[in-house]
């Protein structure tokens, strides 16, 4: 693409400046087309689900600025690069996993607006303390008289949250039992409702999202701001099934994505052993096996983009492991 000797200079350059010029700048458009373009990123990695020039630029714009320049990781790949391909090699891993972060970034921020639109419509739950901002408004159940606010840490929360045991999460179909960080609506109202009772007291939705966050172990939450409280309830329009084209890129790409012990783990799963039988045929603990299927299900949800999508690509997973 450059070679090491213009590399040399490149890199020279950048650091006596810091600031991208535009021989860099179009290295690092030319990595994002060429990733997006070649069918080595999902669409569902795509700001707009689809790749396109607009969908790339701000893609590779967000990657600069929130990546590459703010965490010091561009630096950091000319330092570690002694030329032109480990240099391009460390800033494709780097853009790939900036798109999965936001992607899971995404799906907690999801997560977040579907409580709050739990707390603000179902007749379970009341604000007995409004605030200007969403996330500190005081939730309680409706059936509570003159309930105190919490005073607890977050680490008591958090216990409280991991008390109400086991949740149903993601379903795949009937191979796969479950394994996945996505709550169905049933479930997260139970949560909420069991969360708020053995707190007894009322929680903001700032606390809710970090037991959230921790409890099934996403990312850091964007707290929902009013502006988007209503987005979900209003609807909007489903995005298109993926092409059988994209189904098997997707497959693939997530298949790529596993450690080894995560794809015997699904295998054996989908053959209909249990987790006591996986886990005693691999020396892991239940809970090992419980987590690396629920990573499994994570890496097919965020190559898919949608529940309904990744029940076909974890099928096609599937079906390539056996």
């Amino acid at each position: 693409m450059i070679g090491d000797e213009r590399y040399i200079a490149m890199r020279a350059c950048f650091r006596a400046s810091g600031e991208i010029d535009g021989q860099l700048y179009d290295v690092l458009m030319r990595i994002g087309r060429g990733l997006a373009y070649g069918g080595r990123l999902a669409p569902a990695l795509s700001p707009t689900r689809s790749w396109d020039a607009g969908a790339v630029a701000d893609a590779v714009h967000g990657w600069i600025e929130r990546r590459l320049l703010r965490t010091g990781a561009l630096l950091a790949a000319f330092d570690h690069a002694s030329g032109e391909r480990p240099f391009l090699r460390s800033l494709e891993r780097s853009f790939r996993h900036y798109l999965e972060s936001e992607r899971e970034r995404g799906e907690i921020d999801n997560l977040v607006s579907r409580a709050h639109g739990l707390l603000r419509d179902d007749a379970r739950f009341r604000d007995f303390v409004p605030q200007a901002q969403v996330s500190d408004t005081w939730w309680g159940l409706s059936e509570w008289f003159d309930p105190a606010p919490w005073q607890g840490s977050e680490e008591r929360l958090l216990a409280l949250a991991w008390s109400l045991g086991s949740f149903e999460l993601f379903r795949y179909g009937h191979t796969v039992g479950r394994a996945s960080p996505v709550l169905a609506t049933g479930e997260l109202g139970r949560l909420l409702e069991g969360l708020l009772g053995r707190a007894d007291a009322l929680l903001t939705l700032r606390l809710i999202a970090g037991a959230l966050a921790r409890r099934f172990d996403l990312a850091p939450p964007h707290l929902v701001a009013k502006d988007e409280a209503g987005a979900e309830a209003e609807g909007v329009a489903a995005p298109p099934e993926l092409a059988e084209s994209e189904l098997e890129d997707a497959a693939l790409a997530a298949i790529a994505e596993l450690t080894s012990r995560q794809a015997e783990v699904l295998y054996r799963k989908a053959s209909g052993e249990t987790l006591e039988q996986i886990a005693a045929a691999l020396a892991i603990s239940r809970g090992t096996v419980d987590n690396e299927l629920r990573r499994a299900g994570a890496i097919s949800l965020r190559h898919a983009g949608e529940v309904d999508d990744a029940v076909r690509v974890l099928e096609r997973m599937i079906d390539a492991l056996s």
